[in-house]
């Protein structure tokens, strides 16, 4: 089977620590997805490498980075010279995994690219609950996607 988004399992689990960290808070969490965009038998998919974060500014039902983290984040990019931001990730700790209407301001605005992917958990759910969306006809649809291992 072919999907459409292939997560390195050292990207999906530090963002899901970083989840499970902030929802003892009862804080949201955000981040960016890096990787790159594939094509095989005329299907595009996504392979993402890295899961990177800086300083939260973090309530129950909103996250942002704080303004000193942009320097940060730029500083992480740059370890990854050969990806591109493939996308964000954020929590919804006890809410479900779904695209409020600020999300999909965030997505439009920041993630404008057609490829951009939006992953949200839910780290209070057991098991954890996870979604990954993508913008499809004026809306968001939810993608496939599988945990993969690195090679070395």
């Amino acid at each position: 089977m072919i999907y459409d988004v292939y997560f390195f399992e050292s990207a999906i689990n530090s963002f899901l620590k970083h989840a499970q960290r902030f929802a003892i808070q009862q804080k949201e969490a955000l981040g960016l997805l890096t990787g790159k965009r594939y094509k095989f038998q005329n299907k595009n998919y996504i392979i993402v490498s890295h899961y990177i974060t800086a300083l939260n500014d973090a309530g129950p039902s909103s996250v942002r980075f704080k303004l000193s983290a942009f320097h940060s984040l730029a500083k992480k990019l740059r370890k990854y010279g050969s990806e591109s931001i493939v996308g964000w990730a954020h929590s919804h700790p006890g809410f479900g995994c779904f695209l409020s209407s600020t999300d999909i301001a965030t997505h439009k605005s920041y993630f404008s690219d057609e490829f951009s992917i939006a992953l949200v958990v839910d780290p209070l759910k057991n098991p954890i609950e996870k979604k990954v969306f993508i913008p499809k006809n004026n809306g968001y649809i939810s993608l496939s996607w599988a945990v993969i291992s690195r090679r070395n």
